[in-house]
């Protein structure tokens, strides 16, 4: 059986993993396809979590600390 010369070549062919959120209780999950249900809520709606490559902390004021400067 002949080898295979370049094995960085077969992650192409594996899943794609994306980052989704239950609709109803906003649990995450980073998996190649949906979950049959939520393990929080045990709803079987999912979202996708937009990438956003060129967020800052200070866009998400919530998560802010007290002092941090902005």
């Amino acid at each position: 059986m002949a080898k295979f010369e370049k094995p960085e070549l077969l992650d192409a062919l594996r899943p794609v993993k994306s980052e989704l959120r239950c609709a109803s209780c906003g649990y995450g999950v980073v998996a190649a396809e949906a979950p049959e249900m939520c393990p929080m809520c045990r709803s079987s709606e999912w979202e996708p979590v937009l990438w956003r490559p060129f967020s800052r902390r200070s866009d998400f004021p919530e998560k802010r600390q007290a002092g941090a400067r902005s």
